[in-house]
Order: structure tokens, then sequence, then C-alpha cells
């Protein structure tokens, strides 16, 4: 009798495990909640500083995050390194819906008096940027 007992107590457990166990792997969603923020051809990214020249670049924003998302975006120049030199090249509030994403090109000229510059673009929490010179 005891016996009988223990049996149906490791079938009664044996089961919940089971039953747990596709649970967890069938239904419980893995999906991550991401943004992607890219440059389009970071090989062909400017590199040069062209001082009075049009100089332009092209990134990317993705929404993964399952939902519709606003993205506030900024692109900024800063020279020599000193934060006291950061110009606005754009800012710009966008909508994405998942999965939706958006490329954008940014065009921008350098000022004289610098030797090497950064190029900055902000999106949400996430920083991308190359370097002139």
């Amino acid at each position: 009798m005891l016996e009988e007992k223990v049996i149906k107590a490791l079938f009664w457990s044996s089961l919940f495990v089971i039953i747990a166990i596709f649970v967890l792997i069938f239904i419980t969603s893995n999906k991550s909640s991401y943004t992607e923020l890219y440059f389009e051809d970071p090989q062909n990214l400017p590199s040069l500083l062209n001082i009075g020249q049009e100089q332009n670049f092209s990134f990317s924003l993705v929404n993964h995050k399952g939902k519709t998302s606003y993205y506030s975006y900024n692109v900024y120049i800063i020279y020599d390194g000193k934060e006291e030199t950061r110009q606005i090249i754009d800012t710009e509030v966008i909508t994405l819906d998942s999965e939706e994403g958006q490329t954008f090109v940014e065009t921008f000229i350098s000022l004289e008096g610098y030797s090497s510059a950064e190029v900055l673009v902000e999106a949400d929490n996430k920083k991308i940027f190359f370097f002139l010179k």
C-alpha cells in the first residue's frame, strides 16, 4: 500500500514536471525588445575633414520593440574632441511601427580651424559615431 502511494506520487510529480517544461518551452515568449541603430555603409563613411565641402552619410533605426514606438534622434559634430564645439547637424522625432525601419541621409559641412571631428548619432539611449581627420 505504501509502495502504491509512492508510485502515484512519482507519477503525478513527473506529469507536473513535464507540463511545466512544456509551458516554459512552448508558451513563454522568448522575444526580446530592442532597437537597432547602425550606419548603412560603414566602410564608406567620410574619413577626411573636408573643410567647407558638403559630406554625407546615412544611418538606420529599426524598431524591434513589438509595438509602435516614438524615437528622438540627434546628430552632432564635435571638433577636436572639445564638447564646447558641439554643433547640431539634425534632430527629429519619428514614429516607427513594430519591425519597421527607416534610413536617414545626413549632410554636413566641416568648419575651418579644426584638425579633427567626431560625428555622433544618438537615438533610444544608443550612440554610434565616426571620426574625421
